[in-house]
């Protein structure tokens, strides 16, 4: 049985580690939105998508990430938005996290997403030529481009683009992509 000596004395052995952890904290205030961020990518690889954006949310919010961080925590939460089926909320998102952080290529890609699945085929094109602009040997934004070609009908370039990267992806896989 329990005698409030036995609790006082786990609440001293506890007390020093609390103390610890807020002053690392303290010494270190991005930490704790940093954990958010971390938090928040490993729900949504775990297709937990409410915790993502309510983590990334958390990360926002603390005031404490450095901007290109904060881009990140809103193309992040963007595209949970955008898997969850919000797909304005998505798109205002990556639109932020492009505001804070312009030659981001995650950010337009994630965006065009998003408007690939609001049908705004458009917007859709111009994200993804924008990512190939800044990122030319990422293969995920000719896929995503090729999509949007071949929902348009222009299947010449869908394959254009689904050659190009497959063309990618194989030159990672031998080792000769820089």
């Amino acid at each position: 049985m329990k005698t409030i000596g036995d609790v006082g004395i786990v609440a001293a052995c506890l007390l020093p580690l609390f103390l610890l952890l807020a002053a690392f904290y303290w010494m270190h205030p991005e930490a704790e939105a940093q954990d958010y961020l971390r938090k928040g990518r490993a729900a949504a690889e775990a297709e937990q998508y409410d915790e993502a954006i309510r983590q990334y949310t958390l990360a926002i919010k603390s005031g404490r990430l450095p901007q290109t961080d904060l881009a990140k925590a809103y193309y992040w939460r963007g595209s949970a938005h955008t898997k969850k089926g919000d797909l304005d909320e998505g798109v205002a998102d990556c639109t932020r996290a492009i505001e804070l952080a312009p030659k981001d290529p995650e950010a337009y890609y994630y965006r065009g997403d998003a408007y690939k699945t609001k049908g705004d085929l458009d917007k859709a094109l111009a994200d993804y030529t924008k990512v190939i602009e800044l990122a030319p040997l990422d293969p995920a934004p000719y896929y995503g481009r090729g999509d949007v070609y071949k929902m348009k009908g222009d299947v010449d370039r869908a394959s254009a683009d689904y050659t190009k990267a497959g063309g990618l992806v194989e030159s990672w896989r031998s080792g000769s992509c820089p």
